[in-house]
């Protein structure tokens, strides 16, 4: 069972990724989103497993969402209809591998 991710191999999914909205903003952190309780975010991570695609596979998507170049945190109802429409995702091989990343992909450093 994997626990968490290390530093290399979080930037290697990023890296692999870097084309999607969200991991841009993860890679390049410079709007931010007020949390309206002292603090901000750029982005926050989600996981589930989904059989959208017609096949089973677990991923992970933002919670917090770019339109119109504003940050907006999506409820529960809108955040995987937004990330499967825009194609904003990411697919893991297994469970443990999608927690450990929603968790520790902000040990990305440049």
């Amino acid at each position: 069972m994997k626990k968490e991710m290390s530093r290399e191999e979080v930037t290697g999914v990023l890296n692999a990724n870097k084309t999607l909205n969200f991991v841009k903003r993860i890679l390049n952190p410079k709007k931010k989103l007020d949390n309206e309780n002292g603090t901000f975010s750029t982005h926050t991570m989600t996981w589930l497993y989904s059989f959208s695609n017609g096949v089973g596979e677990y991923v992970v998507f933002p919670t917090v969402i770019e339109e119109d170049g504003i940050l907006k945190r999506l409820g529960a109802d809108d955040v995987w209809d937004h990330a499967l429409s825009k194609k904003e995702y990411i697919v893991f091989d297994s469970k443990d591998e999608a927690v450990a990343f929603s968790k520790d992909y902000k040990k990305y450093k440049k």
